[in-house]
């Protein structure tokens, strides 16, 4: 509960201001979300949302979690911040798992609990269709908005979609001090460029002074 209403405190700067109220509407909303499991048919309430939120939907999201981490924002990048907090560098194997085993065996049991798909049962009790496809709209409503940013993502960008670039679509994934570092580096490089053509001229006539003074001295003596 602390980490959705820190990230939505954090995010959007209305709440902060009224931080208290907002924790009281959502815990009153989680009270009143959470009756309908504690009453005499609340296993059966309760399973469905276990079994649909915690399933297919938790393997979909950690999934993108992981191919978001490994490689777009990239393992250099986070065994630098974990070397920055606990001392030293994670190892091979770590490296190995968060680009290759974790995504490949997520998206294998993914696609298996798919491809094994039955249905959602309770003892021997089958939920009818009307209970599944509630059950449905309770995982793609967590699942939908992977796909969903993103083509939000490339409807706002300016341009078509092959002249979006790469840097406007990775915003919202790479930190904002890599492109303050990244401007930093790109105008330091500018500064240079512009002062070796500046100088260049100047560097070439002293070059020319040099080897004339270099003939006329002879010819004085």
């Amino acid at each position: 509960m602390e980490a959705v209403i820190t990230g939505v405190v954090d995010e959007y700067r209305i709440f902060r201001k009224h931080k208290e109220l907002f924790i009281l509407i959502a815990c009153i909303l989680c009270f009143l979300l959470g009756l309908p499991c504690v009453m005499q048919n609340g296993a059966y309430v309760l399973n469905l949302f276990d079994y649909q939120s915690g399933g297919v939907s938790l393997l979909f999201l950690g999934f993108f979690e992981t191919v978001t981490l490994a490689w777009i924002y990239g393992t250099d990048r986070f065994s630098l911040d974990i070397e920055k907090m606990i001392g030293r560098r994670p190892g091979v194997w770590w490296w190995l798992c968060w680009r290759f085993f974790s995504p490949a065996i997520m998206a294998g049991i993914f696609l298996f609990s798919i491809y094994q798909w039955g249905g959602v049962s309770y003892n021997d009790y089958k939920y009818p269709p009307w209970a599944e496809f509630f059950g449905w709209v309770l995982a793609l409503s967590s699942m939908l908005f992977i796909p969903g940013i993103a083509i939000w993502q490339l409807y706002k960008t300016p341009g078509t979609f092959m002249e979006v670039s790469v840097l406007e679509l990775m915003e919202g994934l790479i930190p904002e001090s890599y492109y303050v570092v990244a401007a930093q580096n790109t105008i330091a490089m500018y500064r240079l460029h512009c002062k070796v053509h500046v100088f260049r001229p100047i560097g070439n006539a002293i070059k020319l002074l040099t080897a004339l003074a270099t003939l006329i001295d002879p010819l004085k003596l």
